[in-house]
């Protein structure tokens, strides 16, 4: 309207439709120039002001639509807002995407890794002094000091450093329970692999898990593989093939495929994830048996359940609240923590619960 009113052409049709669809009077079809430049800015301004509570009213119309959907199709109200939602974020996505060939994504993705992985490699531990000394894996003879409690302490190390340094000091529990035997049992081999799921991703250029589940059920193919995983871990060198493994980005929510909200992870071969299993829970024995761990802590714990950690709390609450007592609870999820994890200082917290140092050697010469 404003442009035919300015001598320019165009069809009236379109413009008696587009009245039609904007569900507006027929007499805005005679005002003049004035008037149609006044209820242009005036729709401006309400739009501009609708448009700064643009999430809940996206969110009010999914609710509605998923009602009217609900009552049409046999699927739940939830449900259906749920697929609503999920292919809501996949659009607000697609619509920030700028990248679109393969090449330019694979770049994109080893960047936000490169990023990720190297997030660690400002703490003290990766420059010097600590570097020179302890080393990448951890294993040096000065380790060995800090681990026997009898490392001299640099002035200049950073406080946080310091107090890490001086707790990683052996437990006197598990010095007391002298040469661990962390040998993997033709019993627990079987165990370990009569449980596992066949569809149980691995790398790919590698024996798979449904074919390492049926080498176990034969006497003499589980006999070599049980030797051959002891003789690996003892003599400190991986095989050539441990070492291959390929990134797989995952989604942390369903629907959000952006770099940042992304997972990735390692699929190593299925022996090579075995054995590192098998190294991790005879630690986590030997924690159990030293009460090297937290009381607080639930996550990968036999006879540890969430339930239990959440009615804890609910009664901590109620303890201080009839006693009248102060009290906070700190509820951190830490940003990117395994992430964050050092390759020095996991195998000194390893070594500081009794692992060989072959085993660390192994392990961290694998990854």
């Amino acid at each position: 309207m404003q442009r035919r009113s300015q001598g320019r052409k165009v069809r009236w049709y379109l413009i008696s439709r587009s009245v039609k669809k904007a569900g507006l009077q027929p007499q805005v079809l005679h005002l003049p120039l004035q008037g149609i430049n006044a209820a242009l800015r005036e729709a401006f301004s309400e739009y501009c002001e609708i448009r700064k509570h643009h999430k809940s009213l996206r969110e009010t119309f999914l609710d509605s639509l998923a009602t009217a959907l609900s009552v049409q199709h046999p699927s739940s109200q939830q449900t259906i807002l749920k697929q609503l939602r999920e292919r809501e974020a996949q659009r607000n996505v697609g619509n920030s995407i700028d990248i679109t060939s393969k090449d330019d994504m694979e770049k994109a993705i080893m960047k936000n890794n490169l990023a990720k992985f190297q997030q660690s490699h400002h703490n003290p531990f990766y420059s010097f002094p600590l570097a020179h000394e302890l080393g990448f894996k951890g294993i040096s003879s000065t380790a060995s000091t800090v681990l026997a409690g009898v490392y001299d302490l640099h002035e200049d190390l950073p406080e946080k450093a310091k107090d890490l340094l001086s707790h990683l000091h052996t437990p006197d529990a598990v010095w007391a329970l002298g040469a661990i035997n962390m040998d993997l049992s033709l019993h627990h081999y079987r165990k370990f692999w009569r449980k596992a799921k066949e569809t149980t991703a691995a790398y790919s250029n590698a024996l798979s898990f449904a074919t390492m589940k049926a080498g176990a059920s034969g006497d003499t193919i589980s006999q070599i593989e049980c030797a051959l995983v002891n003789i690996t871990l003892w003599a400190g060198h991986p095989p050539k093939h441990w070492k291959n493994f390929v990134d797989v980005m995952i989604l942390k929510k369903s629907g959000v495929t952006t770099l940042s909200s992304l997972r990735t992870v390692a699929l190593f071969p299925a022996d090579c994830n075995f054995a590192f299993k098998h190294v991790g829970r005879q630690m986590m024995q030997v924690a159990e048996a030293t009460n090297s761990l937290a009381k607080e802590q639930y996550g990968s714990r036999k006879r540890h359940r969430a339930v239990d950690l959440a009615v804890n709390k609910t009664l901590m609450y109620n303890i201080l609240r009839q006693t009248k007592r102060t009290g906070a609870i700190c509820s951190n999820d830490a940003k990117s923590c395994y992430d964050l994890i050092g390759h020095t200082q996991a195998s000194l917290a390893m070594q500081w619960l009794g692992v060989p140092k072959a085993f660390v050697d192994c392990l961290f010469t694998t990854i």
